[in-house]
């Protein structure tokens, strides 16, 4: 065959041909290859010409699986025997490239048997097409398949969590729901009790001590025997209308309902006031009381009527706890360093235990007296100093020891 020209040089032609293209003997020699075969496997044609396809192209001894070549030679193998073509599946085959790396690549090889007019195999054709960016795209997108998968999988897992949680929470707010109804009906029971207290019990009882004094009053002139029972009757009533002030007062400062008003305090007329209040009941009792100061003069911005109840419940206790030949005084102070004001009761009676130290300012802590054998009262007169100290933003400390007497420590910040 010629063209307008000359013979055509089939030769040429094939080693121009765009596909990937290799000669093979018989005996897998190379014969020959395209040009686009070569540039693909990155090898020359003067390299490769002559050798064996499993000299030229070995496995990557890199990969311990690779296993190119032996699929390689048995559909070649198969081909000669079939003499017919043999179509291999996607194989990854590596490659050397020019500086002796191996280069990962995937191929899809079909392998040609060449006939001659006896039927005998005279070539093989090796043709194959690179689909390394195929795989490596399928590979790609199975990795991402994989992620979205286990993305998907934690978002169920996710979505799971989060209704397990809103259902605990919606457990958490029923239950928050019944404990605040059941706050609402407590504070209800406890408004009603102090209504009770103050209207049931606190108005009759100022009543009863009304008609009791105009009954000492008219006993005083005819009977004196009858008297001292009723100055009896009436200590008991003041006792117990203390004691529901006391409760009062205490109800009223945990719902934040205590009023306070503060104005410049003269601290020395309540402290002296209060010692010459007490002076005949601590007379009685066989103690001194005393005021100590080096200041002439202790003013301080607070709420002296709250001030005053402090001091009252303080000195009282310190009273009722000191036995005869005792002594309590009463200190005050401002420091010079902070400008905090000091006010200090100090008794020399039965002491307190310092287990007891813990509770006594706890409501209806009760401390038993070591000493004088018996227990002091409910306890709400501390917890009443307390709760009032803390709202003039102060506070109230104990230093004590069994038979050694208590000095109870009240402080007012400077500022």
């Amino acid at each position: 065959m010629s063209n307008r020209t000359g013979p055509i040089n089939f030769h040429s032609l094939f080693e121009a041909c765009p596909g990937l293209y290799l000669v093979l003997h018989p005996d897998f020699t190379i014969v020959g290859a395209s040009n686009a075969y070569l540039n693909a496997t990155m090898t020359r044609r003067e390299d490769i010409v002559g050798r064996g396809i499993f000299d030229v192209f070995p496995d990557n001894p890199a990969d311990v699986h690779a296993n190119g070549a032996s699929n390689l030679r048995a559909s070649l193998e198969r081909a000669l025997r079939s003499r017919r073509p043999d179509t291999m599946p996607i194989q990854r085959y590596d490659i050397r490239s020019e500086d002796g790396q191996f280069e990962e690549r995937f191929w899809s090889p079909l392998n040609t048997p060449v006939l001659d007019e006896h039927g005998d195999v005279q070539l093989i054709i090796h043709r194959v097409e690179d689909v390394t960016a195929y795989i490596r795209l399928q590979n790609a997108e199975r990795t991402q398949q994989a992620q979205m998968d286990d993305l998907r999988s934690q978002t169920i897992r996710m979505e799971a969590e989060i209704f397990a949680r809103s259902q605990e929470i919606a457990r958490v707010n029923s239950s928050l729901r019944q404990m605040h109804a059941s706050l609402e009906r407590a504070q209800a029971e406890k408004d009603l009790l102090t209504g009770m207290i103050i209207h049931d019990l606190r108005n009759p009882l100022a009543a009863c001590l009304g008609h009791v004094e105009m009954a000492i009053d008219k006993a005083a002139r005819t009977d004196s025997g009858l008297t001292r029972h009723l100055d009896g009757a009436r200590n008991a009533g003041e006792c117990l209308q203390n004691m529901i002030n006391g409760i009062i007062d205490i109800i009223r400062m945990e719902d934040g309902k205590m009023p306070v008003t503060l104005a410049d305090t003269d601290i020395h007329a309540i402290i002296d006031a209060k010692t010459v209040q007490y002076q005949g009941a601590a007379s009685k009792s066989g103690l001194t009381l005393t005021h100590d100061t080096a200041a002439t003069t202790l003013h301080h911005v607070t709420d002296g009527a709250l001030l005053d109840r402090i001091i009252d419940n303080l000195i009282t206790n310190a009273i009722k706890h000191t036995p005869s030949g005792g002594a309590v005084r009463i200190r005050s102070a401002r420091s010079p360093s902070d400008n905090n004001i000091t006010i200090q009761i100090i008794d020399t009676g039965e002491g307190i235990a310092p287990a007891n130290l813990g509770n006594l300012f706890q409501k209806y802590g009760r401390v038993e007296g070591q000493a004088m054998g018996r227990s002091n009262d409910t306890g709400l007169g501390l917890v009443f100093c307390r709760m009032a100290i803390e709202l003039l933003h102060g506070s109230i400390a104990v230093d004590s020891a069994l038979g050694k007497g208590s000095t109870f420590t009240i402080t007012l910040p400077g500022a």
